[in-house]
């Protein structure tokens, strides 16, 4: 599959055009004053619609509006995405994800793959431990949910088992390489699918916004994954049977997981899981999870105990 060119950041700037436009998240913006010298806007607000150069600095969100704004507005143009943290990988791939209090809705075609991405690893300095942790999260969701996916073949599995290899190596902290990590989990998730967590983050994302339990995709991923790989566990022996053929170890996934759980996350958005869980088991990425789910299995989410 095609992947957008990796840039260093010098060659990018030197690259935008005198129809350029910077489109980014405003936390970020003074950072990309100080290197593109075109026309700035902030998300949510939309740039104008002519233009040949699009740099997207964001999270992603961001990343994906501008992928599907330059799709529909000026697909001959030139995209490079820069994500100011890791996690969701849309740098990297031909999805993109919009949102809404129903849910939601996934979208896929090569009009929304960026032509290039770069690193800034700067951008994430002042990131939480709390960022950190659930950024994390989302690129062990994606990896983890791909290894697992009845979608992958024997190859794609093998590639995702090195992959799961390396995070197991690598520490849930702040560190550069979690970028390139990202971008990589997501590059391979899109060929075989997710699972339950996304359904999960995808059913009750969206009716969390204005609430007290507001919590973003990212957190939502990072605190399920733990109780999710448990319910797989339980259902089918054929999770840790792939895992073992993959050369990874259950127990050690199973502990990197308890690194990501959240209690306090977990504890806010269990009543909408609750109120939404026909929803999750509708999501397209539920009907994909490597075991069966079904409405009896709120009760594990409900009653179980984790970590």
């Amino acid at each position: 599959m095609y992947e957008p060119e990796l840039w260093p950041l010098q060659r990018v700037f030197a690259a935008a055009t005198d129809n350029a436009l910077a489109w980014c998240d405003p936390s970020v913006r003074a950072q990309v004053e100080g290197r593109f010298h075109g026309e700035i806007h902030e998300y949510p607000d939309q740039p104008p619609e002519e233009f040949d150069f699009l740099l997207a600095v964001g999270g992603g969100k961001v990343l994906d509006a501008a992928k599907s704004f330059r799709a529909g507005r000026s697909p001959g143009a030139k995209l490079v995405a820069i994500p100011s943290i890791w996690g969701s990988g849309a740098e990297n791939s031909n999805i993109v994800v919009t949102h809404g209090p129903e849910g939601a809705t996934v979208f896929q075609g090569p009009e929304y793959l960026p032509d290039i991405r770069a690193v800034w690893p700067e951008l994430a300095a002042s990131l939480t431990p709390d960022l950190v942790r659930n950024a994390c999260g989302d690129v062990w969701a994606h990896a983890l949910e791909g290894s697992l996916s009845p979608l992958g073949d024997e190859e794609l599995k093998a590639e995702l088992a090195k992959l799961i290899r390396t995070l197991l190596d690598t520490p849930i902290a702040n560190r550069p390489e979690w970028f390139e990590l990202s971008a990589r989990a997501c590059i391979l998730q899109s060929r075989a699918g997710v699972g339950l967590v996304h359904g999960i983050a995808h059913a009750l994302e969206g009716a969390l916004i204005g609430t007290p339990a507001a919590t973003g995709h990212a957190a939502l991923c990072a605190t399920f994954l733990l109780p999710v790989f448990r319910l797989n566990h339980s259902l089918s022996e054929k999770v840790d049977a792939a895992l073992c053929r993959s050369g990874l170890d259950p127990e050690l996934i199973e502990s990197r997981l308890k690194e990501l759980f959240d209690q306090e996350t977990y504890s806010k958005v269990l009543p909408t899981l609750e109120e939404r869980w026909l929803k999750v088991l509708r999501d397209p990425c539920t009907r994909m999870n490597c075991a069966l789910v079904r409405p009896g299995h709120l009760d594990h989410f409900l009653h179980g105990v984790f970590p």
